[in-house]
């Protein structure tokens, strides 16, 4: 079953935070990060994806509301 525009826009942002999240525990566990030290970088990368999210979620409900 196809994901309408807006569950898709869901989607995404969700693969993106899976990405985020697995790659950063993959560093830690690795000793190539600390959480302490990026946890700035993290939060303005998630933050961006938050903004895209609600952006696409705006662009469709404005198509609909046409």
């Amino acid at each position: 079953m196809p994901f309408t525009p807006r569950g898709a826009a869901v989607a995404t942002f969700l693969t993106h935070l899976d990405a985020v999240v697995q790659r950063e525990v993959s560093a830690v566990d690795a000793g190539a990060g600390r959480w302490e030290i990026e946890a700035e970088r993290i939060a303005a990368e998630v933050a961006g994806s938050l903004a895209l999210l609600r952006t696409e979620l705006q662009r469709h409900r404005t198509a609909f509301a046409e």
